[in-house]
């Protein structure tokens, strides 16, 4: 791995880091910001990984078309596992299947809990 701080000094909000046969970089959102147009021709043409950060922490990236098409087929086939892997454990009576109101209404539960969870009050 090498890492390359831009020129402009400590603190600029750029760094690259070649590990892995690729490039990803590291961007300030305030860099990025300032020069969106460059930034996403580095990703679209030059196949180059960049990880957006604010404070100094990851908070985004900004992939490839293809990078991002291949985790999409990589959480399918995952997805299609699990199901397969659920189906024959309700064939082989190991889980029992629900109907779907009550699934939905479980989902239903899980959706007010985890709005409350995040703003620490009621939703609504």
């Amino acid at each position: 791995m090498c890492r390359y701080q831009c020129p402009r000094g400590e603190g600029s909000g750029y760094t690259v880091v070649y590990t892995k046969g690729y490039f990803m970089s590291r961007m300030n959102i305030r860099i990025m910001r300032a020069n969106l147009s460059d930034t996403v021709n580095r990703t679209c043409y030059q196949g180059e990984r960049i990880v957006l950060t604010r404070h100094g922490r990851a908070v985004a990236a900004l992939v490839p078309v293809a990078d991002l098409e291949a985790l999409e087929a990589l959480e399918n086939r995952a997805d299609l596992e699990a199901a397969r892997k659920a189906l024959a454990e309700m064939k082989a009576g190991k889980i029992k299947a629900i109907p779907w109101e009550e699934a939905e209404k479980a989902l239903d539960r899980g959706r007010v809990r985890s709005r409350r969870g995040r703003a620490g009050r009621k939703a609504g």
